[in-house]
């Protein structure tokens, strides 16, 4: 059965961690501290799941989901307990449904390009 929450459901917030002041001063503008930032996580998380996940296709190794948990945890905070990610699912369905998305978006947009082809002929 399809499980509704109730609009408080987002009242849920759960507090992950907190990067101190301190170490955002360290930088001469919060834009080079969220800059560096960036290259961290590109760097330490992203570029690690894309060489354990063999390339940067979405998969249940490599999505927004676990991206979100390992950058939580690179920095220090601690991933709330119980919340499940994709990988926690059974991974073989879940790649087989990210691929046949994929392959869906693909087999669109070329329709979508032929349509337009023909347009311009």
């Amino acid at each position: 059965m399809l499980q509704v929450h109730n609009w408080d459901y987002y009242d849920n917030i759960i507090n992950v961690g907190a990067i101190q002041v301190k170490e955002i001063m360290k930088f001469p503008s919060p834009i080079r501290f969220l800059q560096e930032m960036e290259h961290d996580l590109l760097v330490n998380v992203y570029d690690k799941l894309c060489s354990q996940n063999g390339g940067s296709q979405w998969t249940s190794v490599l999505n927004c989901q676990i991206i979100t948990r390992e950058s939580i945890r690179y920095f220090g905070g601690k991933y709330p307990d119980g919340i499940k990610v994709i990988s926690d699912c059974m991974p073989h369905l879940v790649d087989i449904y990210l691929q046949s998305c994929l392959l869906t978006s693909v087999l669109n947009e070329k329709k979508t390009d032929d349509k337009f082809n023909k347009l311009l002929i």
